[in-house]
Formats: C-alpha cells, sequence, structure tokens
C-alpha cells in the first residue's frame, strides 16, 4: 500500500543534523536562491522511491525535474523548502510533496524534520499535524497573524510587494517572515498564523500545502481570487476565508503586477 508519509520521512534521513559543508552551496539565479546536494539527493531519493510503487507517474521537481510519465498521476515535490535556513541552521526546513490526480492535488505531506512535524492531507480525509486533526478558525485580517514575504527572487516586484505589505501590515495584528513557504502555508492551516501571501511562488513551495489548508477549511487562491495553477508561478493567498477575501480586496485596488515578472517554471 502506497504510504506518501513514510516515503517523506524515510527521504528526511538524508538530511544532516547539523549542516557545515558551506563550501558545496551553489547559487542557482543568484546569490538569494541556493541548492546544496542534499537538495538533489533527497528529490533524486524520492523519485526513485516512489517511482518503484508507481512506475507511471510523473514529476515535477525545483531541481530541474519536469519527467513525463504514462499515467494521470503528477507528484510535485520540493526536497528542501527553505534552502537557506537549512544552511544556516535555523532548523525550519522542510519536505514538500504533493501528489495530483487529474491536475487537482489528492494527497499531500509537508515534514518538518527538525520538529517531527507531519503535516498531511488526503482529498477528502481532512487535514493532520502528526495525530492531530487541523480545523481552521476563521478570522478576519484585523485579528490575523500573516505569513508575508518580499520576493528575494524577483527584484521587479519589490516596490509593489513592499506596497502591498504595507497596506496588509496597517489592517492586521502583525507579520512573520521565516522563510519556508511550504510551512509558513502549513502554519495558516493550524492557527500558527490566520493566512500566508506572496507576491509569486512556484508550484512546488504551494501545492502540498494548499491541500493541508483546503482539506482544515480554509482556502488557497492566487491575489486575484482565482485557483492557483501548477504550470506556471502564481501568487498566493492561503488561510483564513475571511482574511483571504479581504486580501484580494486590498490587492484588486492596489492594480496589477509587473509584466515582466518571469512566470515560466524553468
Amino acid at each position: 500500500m502506497f504510504d506518501l508519509k513514510k516515503i517523506v520521512r524515510e527521504a528526511a534521513k538524508i538530511l544532516p543534523e547539523r549542516y557545515e559543508e558551506f563550501e558545496s552551496v551553489i547559487e542557482k539565479g543568484g546569490k538569494e536562491n541556493i541548492v546544496t546536494h542534499y537538495d538533489k539527493e533527497v528529490q533524486s531519493f524520492l523519485v526513485s522511491r516512489i517511482k518503484s510503487e508507481l512506475p507511471d507517474a510523473s514529476f515535477l521537481g525545483e531541481e530541474g525535474l519536469n519527467k513525463s510519465g504514462s499515467g494521470d498521476i503528477l507528484f510535485i515535490i520540493d526536497p528542501i523548502d527553505g534552502t537557506t535556513n537549512f544552511v544556516q541552521d535555523t532548523k525550519f526546513s522542510c519536505i514538500s510533496v504533493a501528489m495530483l490526480r487529474g491536475g487537482e492535488p489528492c494527497e499531500a505531506a509537508v515534514y518538518n524534520p527538525y520538529l517531527d512535524e507531519m503535516f498531511y492531507a488526503k482529498k477528502g480525509g481532512g487535514a493532520w499535524l502528526n495525530d492531530r486533526r487541523i480545523q481552521t478558525e476563521d478570522k478576519p485580517l484585523s485579528q490575523s497573524i500573516i505569513g508575508f514575504s518580499n520576493c528575494p527572487y524577483d527584484k521587479p516586484l519589490t516596490d509593489i510587494s513592499f506596497e502591498l505589505g504595507k497596506r496588509l501590515f496597517n489592517q492586521c495584528l502583525d507579520f512573520r517572515r521565516a522563510g519556508s513557504a511550504a510551512l509558513e502555508i502549513c502554519y495558516a492551516a493550524c492557527g500558527r498564523y490566520q493566512l500566508y501571501c506572496e507576491m509569486i511562488l512556484y508550484p512546488w513551495d504551494y501545492a502540498a500545502a494548499g491541500l493541508f489548508v483546503t482539506e482544515a477549511g480554509g482556502v488557497i487562491t492566487d491575489l486575484y481570487g482565482k485557483k492557483p495553477v501548477y504550470d506556471k508561478r502564481c501568487s498566493i493567498v492561503a488561510g483564513c476565508p475571511t482574511a483571504a477575501k479581504e486580501v484580494t480586496e486590498i490587492f484588486a485596488r492596489l492594480g496589477k503586477m509587473p509584466e515582466n515578472v518571469k512566470t515560466e517554471l524553468f
């Protein structure tokens, strides 16, 4: 029987207790965006392990993984979400895997091995943090802690991102910025935050965590209020339905994103 949680936990054993191989850190498109050999090893393990049980599956992953299979199952993988945190020994990184069937997430696992926290969801089966079922408590923006990122990989978004952030900050309780979108989206579902918002993300940042949010009773959309896509980059608002709607309304008054922002995956 296919056990996604077990496979993700096995992959986590590849990661060291503490990262000390700083000479092996490689920039990929800028000093803000880095990769280690552990990212690649975890991704390779996950693909091999999943294919041993589901040989027809396809895979999309952060480390250049864009392979076609013959079935309707697609796995979207982020081997280490929060690589900078991982290198800096922050202990706020995760392995994120979403299983999509017919283009929609149907099972997901987001695992922080440093806290031994497994965020797991199955479509129609609810959202779980280890052995505890999670249900989002709906709150307005005025009662919400927001996870918010300033889009460090996309400098053309700096001005509009900070303007949106200022408007949200003036209406919410407070901001958080922890360095792993997948974990922070999960936090928005389990009550540690009420919302996570970012101007642009990759599908591997939100595919798994997004299912966790919806199975917990929350919502995940882009900043225009539309369903997120999985074949290109898009903005993300995830968490409490009331607060999320308020964010999309605030963004609608702010204007459109710059047209020169890269949306393709590779």
